[in-house]
């Protein structure tokens, strides 16, 4: 009985901190994300323990010694948190030595109880609270389990189709999404400029019910023109200064028109906030500045989280990206956001339109063509001396990549949608000197135009279809509008 109350109070001290953890976190969290940091924290303790029973020749201040070393251990990130003294990394190497120094003569008071009654009693002291603990802790942690588990099981079961009945109630509107890839190259372009085929690309959104407008051009070769002429379904006047423009942007007729009919609005924005309000109040609002992407972990977020609150915290920056700058960290929050966007359909009540302007494949460019982080200069906006042969060498690679997630996007979008939706692909506007070494002005004009409509039927468009006029045959194919054509450049 005595051996087992030992081996039980260093367990317990193991386990009850990770565990803690865990279930404070548990809705947010994978069961076996708990095994490694556990594991980790038992191999701990029993290095602990196997130490100071070779030092004492005994097993219960060994495990009191162990039971106090964990407890120091693990809850040291909540006493750095509290001492804001103490907060950056430099003096954290002066708080854990203090912290151990006090360790030591907790440690050394211990090691002078000789009555081995005294020692008995402070270990079932000890021991009593910490099994309360764990207890508590697994009695939320198994009913929240089986409760995962039980609604994991009902969302691999295929959910019935809505009937025509909830469509009409949801006002019987298509969601709707419409996403301009900033400075997105033309196929034509791709294959005069770099003599690249890109052709697989049009073809995939093709093979998703697409229809690829392959010659369509812009009137405008800048975004600040680009934009507000497209969420207001017209060509602007060329004189209109740019405080005008972005009025034209933040009171635009698109958004105005749906928020009316009772759509839902998602906003993103991977440029900046430039003081939009949109006068829509319950507008869902994402700019780059509002997001605060954390710096990206290069392990397991539990695990770093695990290692933030122990005494090994101060090496938690070295598990961090340190090259991930603000653009990587943006376009991958905003990518992965409108990605995983229609999972979220199905509880919503109303139809939802999200507009996204995204930042990307336009400098700075900070993706290869596999997504990793590419140092250059342009991460920190040089481009004025860099070569046009060189950005179009990085243009090209984070084209490639960014068109891999367009297809990501809209498959997911398709798959998971709980009704058919509109889907938009746009560029604002061709590729540049400046920006990406094209010098020809004839590119900056080409953009990317692709539709897709619930049903595929795709009369009106033709290959030379300006995106104005794809978003007004839009209006007039599900929202009952009467628009005119106008001249496609």
């Amino acid at each position: 009985m005595k051996r087992l109350r030992v081996y039980g109070l260093v367990l317990l001290f193991a386990v009850y901190p990770v565990l803690a953890l865990y279930v404070h976190n548990i809705a947010e969290l994978a069961l076996a994300q708990l095994l490694m940091p556990l594991l980790a924290s038992l191999v701990l303790a029993i290095l602990v323990f196997a130490g100071w029973r070779m030092y004492t020749r005994s097993n219960t201040p060994a495990a009191i010694l162990t039971a106090a070393f964990l407890t120091v251990f693990w809850f040291y990130g909540i006493l750095h948190a509290v001492l804001p003294f103490f907060s950056t990394v430099t003096a954290q190497w002066l708080l854990i030595p203090l912290v151990l120094v006090m360790y030591g003569l907790v440690a050394r008071q211990i090691l002078r109880i000789s009555n081995a009654g005294t020692l008995s009693k402070t270990s079932t002291i000890l021991l009593i609270p910490v099994a309360l603990l764990v207890l508590y802790n697994l009695l939320i942690m198994l009913p929240a389990e089986a409760d995962k588990h039980r609604t994991r099981q009902a969302t691999l079961k295929p959910s019935p189709r809505e009937t025509p009945q909830e469509v009409a109630d949801a006002g019987d509107y298509p969601d709707v999404f419409i996403l301009v890839f900033d400075e997105f190259a033309s196929l034509p372009t791709m294959q005069q400029v770099w003599q690249h085929d890109h052709s697989a690309f049009a073809e995939a959104l093709r093979d998703h019910g697409f229809f690829v407008a392959e010659q369509s051009k812009s009137r405008y070769t800048n975004t600040i023109r680009s934009l507000p002429s497209l969420m207001n379904l017209d060509y602007l006047d060329e004189d209109l200064p740019a405080v005008s423009l972005y009025q034209k942007y933040d009171n635009n007729f698109l958004m105005n028109f749906l928020d009316r009919i009772g759509y839902e609005i998602f906003f993103i924005d991977g440029w900046g906030s430039f003081e939009y309000s949109f006068g829509i109040e319950d507008i869902h609002f994402y700019c780059m500045y509002n997001t605060d992407p954390e710096n990206q972990v290069v392990m397991d977020p539990f695990h770093y989280l695990v290692l933030r609150r122990s005494l090994l915290s101060p090496l938690a920056p070295l598990f961090i990206d340190d090259t991930s700058n603000l653009y990587y960290r943006v376009n991958n929050y905003f990518l992965d956001f409108i990605t995983h966007f229609p999972d979220t359909l199905q509880a919503r009540q109303h139809p939802v339109m999200l507009y996204a302007h995204l930042m990307t494949p336009h400098l700075p460019f900070v993706f290869d063509r596999d997504g990793n982080f590419m140092e250059n200069p342009t991460n920190h906006w040089e481009y004025e001396t860099i070569d046009n042969e060189t950005k179009r060498a990085l243009y090209f690679e984070q084209y490639l990549y960014i068109s891999d997630r367009i297809l990501d996007m809209v498959d997911n979008i398709i798959r998971e949608a709980p009704r058919e939706p509109v889907i938009m692909l746009f560029s604002d506007h061709g590729v540049r000197e400046q920006s990406s070494g094209v010098a020809e002005p004839e590119h900056a004009h080409r953009v990317l135009n692709a539709v897709y409509f619930p049903g595929g039927d795709y009369s009106g468009l033709h290959d030379g279809m300006a995106p104005v006029n794809s978003l007004r045959l839009m209006m007039n194919r599900f929202f009952s509008q009467d628009y005119e054509m106008l001249d496609d450049f």
